[in-house]
């Protein structure tokens, strides 16, 4: 090496530049024909600008709020990002500061990205107890309304897909399956229509999501023996009827509080309350079921509200505190169809067992005139 290099510099190897600059840059020169070789230090790394430290800074103070108030480990992983960004350009790592800015920026974004998810779902969670969009058709239908029966209304023949049926509450598969089987499994679901396709029983709360058939008679496929009168739908199609139960409703200890009856299941407390004169009633939990004429004055809410199993007997649906689940009872309707059988009783001509005054009845129609006629007088029996 000259003598004439600085002195300072004796054998001084090549170091690299500071973080984000070029390596130390070695030049070689030749003055008065001698070589001679001159090495050049880099300069001392600078921290960055103060509008950069103070970047890092921002996004550490929006990173701990999205922590404390959307998402813990995100915001918290944001806010290690940030602080480990500020280091970097204190520093002088320009590349450094970005990456690690970068990754502040992603977590700190997820993080209130999750809390607006919660947040959204909390609302509709909310509003789900004093809205229920129910079925995108009328339920006030004046063909469905007030025709109530233990085999329920039939709607129509409606296109159904596999594996996401149009009713898609609750379903199950039966050998046996037949309308009056499955209105009544799906009453006790706590669901307003019953559908029966291929074997299955579906379940739901809303209906036609893909459209009626063409035409009813396409829901052609007989129920099993011995119901084969009625029909059980047929493939991609489902035979639709609308079931008693009306929805779930907030209880105010006010609405439906006519006369208890010990709760066993929705069949038997709607027999009962229709036997009692009454049109509807109400089942909740440690409640018993209660009868009455008018429940319409008090606010409809999720139908999940009613969709709890009873703590004493997890088979049977009771609800949760505060709601109940409204029937229209089954027995007590002026467009029923067919009575109920008691059994067969003996009778005597000269005093007939129920005295009130006969009616004559055409013989093609007489079960059903003498139900309706029986219904029309406030009897609860006829024969």
């Amino acid at each position: 090496m000259n003598e004439n290099a600085d002195p300072l510099l004796p054998n001084y190897p090549p170091q690299p530049g500071p973080p984000g600059q070029p390596s130390q840059v070695v030049y070689q020169q030749t003055p008065q024909g001698q070589p001679q070789v001159m090495y050049v230090m880099a300069p001392q790394a600078q921290p960055l600008s103060q509008s950069e430290q103070s970047s890092s800074t921002c996004w550490f103070i929006t990173a701990l709020i999205s922590a404390i108030c959307c998402c813990l480990p995100l915001g918290v992983a944001g806010a290690i990002a940030a602080s480990a960004s500020r280091e970097e350009a204190m520093r002088g790592n320009a590349i450094g500061h970005r990456q690690k800015l970068k990754q502040a920026k992603v977590f700190t974004v997820l993080s209130y990205l999750v809390g607006a998810g919660i947040i959204i779902g909390l609302i509709m969670w909310a509003l789900s107890f004093f809205y229920n969009p129910g079925s995108i058709y009328i339920d006030e239908d004046p063909n469905n309304v007030g025709k109530w029966s233990d085999k329920g209304v039939y709607i129509g023949c409606y296109n159904n897909h596999s594996p996401d049926p149009d009713l898609n509450s609750s379903s199950v598969y039966w050998t046996d399956n037949n309308v009056d089987k499955c209105v009544r499994y799906c009453a006790e679901k706590r669901t307003k229509y019953a559908g029966l396709s291929n074997g299955y029983c579906y379940c739901g709360n809303s209906y036609g999501r893909y459209g009626k058939a063409d035409a009813d008679d396409l829901c052609s496929d007989p129920c099993p023996v011995p119901h084969e009168d009625e029909m059980c739908g047929a493939s991609y199609l489902v035979s639709l009827y609308r079931t008693n139960y009306l929805g779930c409703y907030v209880n105010d200890n006010s609405s439906l509080e006519g006369n208890p009856i010990e709760y066993v299941t929705a069949e038997e407390c709607t027999e009962a309350c229709g036997y009692a004169d009454y049109e509807f009633v109400g089942i909740a939990l440690n409640q018993g079921c209660n009868c009455d004429n008018d429940f319409n004055r008090y606010t409809e809410t999720s139908n999940a509200n009613c969709a709890a199993v009873c703590p004493s007997n997890r088979s049977l649906v009771c609800g949760i505190p505060g709601v109940k689940a409204v029937y229209k009872t089954l027995v007590l309707t002026r467009d029923i169809v067919f009575g109920h059988s008691l059994g067969c009783y003996l009778d005597n001509s000269s005093d007939p067992d129920m005295d009130d005054t006969p009616v004559t009845l055409n013989p093609d129609t007489a079960l059903e005139d003498c139900t309706e006629s029986c219904v029309n007088r406030g009897s609860h029996l006829c024969n």
